[in-house]
């Protein structure tokens, strides 16, 4: 028993090696085969043997007779063995499935992260054109990968579909602005605070991963309104089919 096991080992070793299975599916099936095909074939030499051992003292013959005779005794071996062959058959075709299918999906991961490249690339030159037209505003202040991947949260699957929290972000801005709007029309002496409109707009496109800082009314307004700008051609060119809602005019400047 212990040298079948040092064989078995050596040959599922070998076949291991030559097929490297580096998906652990395949490795188990790989493993799965090995044991399948040695315990068919051990199986069918212990019948064989057996069977041989029982038609001991027989000479050797090649008649027809013989050979008939020959094959009746050892039926049970050659039947064993015809049903191990049929099972790996069997089952290398189950295999040879399941190789194909792991290729197919690599091959449209690959593809989706080709894809996710590309536009993440192409999303990165359209930002760096557009903030080359403003001098208030530099690529430094703006994490755009951040940004895109809070649009297209499943670019990565291969999905340039507009994501819901980014909708929904957007949705709080426009709010926001509203709220600020409702805020200072409705001001008596001073009473609107822009120190907290400042303090909200910052905290809400922080989430965008735009990065800007507070600043005397004027100059923060200016800003703001690059921005908005910004975010407004973002979206008019990458979201444009998708619902996503232009900035609310501000009425608190």
């Amino acid at each position: 028993m212990r040298l079948l096991k040092e064989i078995y080992d050596f040959f599922r070793l070998e076949f291991l090696k030559a097929l490297k299975p580096h998906h652990p599916v395949l490795y188990y099936f790989s493993n799965c085969f090995m044991w399948f095909f040695f315990a068919g074939v051990i199986l069918t030499l212990v019948f064989f043997f057996v069977s041989l051992y029982q038609v001991r003292g027989v000479g050797f013959c090649l008649k027809p007779g013989c050979l008939n005779s020959f094959l009746m005794f050892h039926e049970e071996a050659i039947m064993l063995a015809s049903w191990s062959l049929s099972f790996l058959v069997s089952f290398s075709t189950i295999g040879a499935i399941i190789v194909a299918l792991l290729s197919y999906i690599n091959s449209v991961s690959s593809t989706a992260l080709g894809t996710h490249i590309a536009h993440y690339k192409v999303f990165q030159e359209y930002l760096s054109f557009e903030l080359e037209k403003n001098s208030k505003l530099s690529l430094s202040s703006i994490n755009a990968l951040q940004w895109y991947n809070l649009i297209f949260s499943k670019s990565r699957l291969g999905s340039t579909t507009v994501s819901e929290e980014y909708k929904k972000k957007v949705e709080s801005i426009n709010k926001l602005i509203a709220e600020s709007n409702s805020k200072a029309d409705s001001a008596h002496n001073g009473s609107f605070s822009y120190k907290d409109h400042q303090g909200k707009m910052i905290t809400a496109l922080a989430s965008f991963g735009v990065r800007i800082e507070r600043a005397p009314r004027n100059d923060f307004q200016s800003v703001e309104n690059d921005i908005f700008k910004l975010i407004d051609s973002i979206n008019l060119e990458f979201c444009s089919l998708q619902g996503i809602q232009k900035s609310v005019d501000r009425k608190y400047l």
